[in-house]
């Protein structure tokens, strides 16, 4: 079949096939893949996952990249965001919601603060916020908002 140079090396395009199909498959069935797992399964070893990073977010164009991890935002966003805006519904007005994020995040991303930072600001929050309009404005990027963490320091949930 077809090769591609890398380096002075001849790859088969049946290779790089078959690491597209493994990374392609992870992620269809788990719904995230994380960046030290496309350096494993890279055609380019440890040290450049760029490719694969770049092949999953042409193959899945609505995949949200993280700092650590892509996520399907279906797979992973939305039964957050639908556990935090069902909270806030049957919560009275004023009072703290709490949802344990450990229900819906795989280990690899809940163990990444900065992935789990990025979701809650940048995806849960602005989308609970539209849904409850009493919120006078959502916490800033360096805001702590009430995480909750477990004694090894990995962040259980938000209240």
């Amino acid at each position: 079949g077809e090769r591609f140079l890398l380096s002075g090396l001849y790859i088969p395009t049946m290779y790089i096939n078959t690491q597209r199909k493994i990374v392609r498959e992870y992620f269809e069935t788990h719904g995230f893949i994380t960046r030290k797992m496309t350096s494993q399964n890279s055609l380019l070893g440890v040290s450049d996952s760029t490719k694969m990073i770049k092949y999953i977010l042409e193959s899945f164009p609505s995949a949200v990249e993280l700092p650590n991890s892509i996520i399907n935002p279906n797979s992973i966003l939305v039964p957050l965001i639908g556990e935090f805006t069902a909270k806030i519904d049957s919560s009275e007005k004023g009072k703290s919601i709490y949802a344990d994020l450990a229900l819906h995040l795989p280990e690899s991303i809940l163990s990444n603060s900065d992935d789990v930072k990025e979701i809650l600001h940048r995806h849960i929050i602005p989308a609970c916020v539209s849904v409850e309009d009493e919120c006078e404005k959502p916490p800033s990027a360096d805001t702590e908002i009430g995480t909750s963490v477990a004694k090894d320091g990995t962040p259980l949930g938000i209240g």
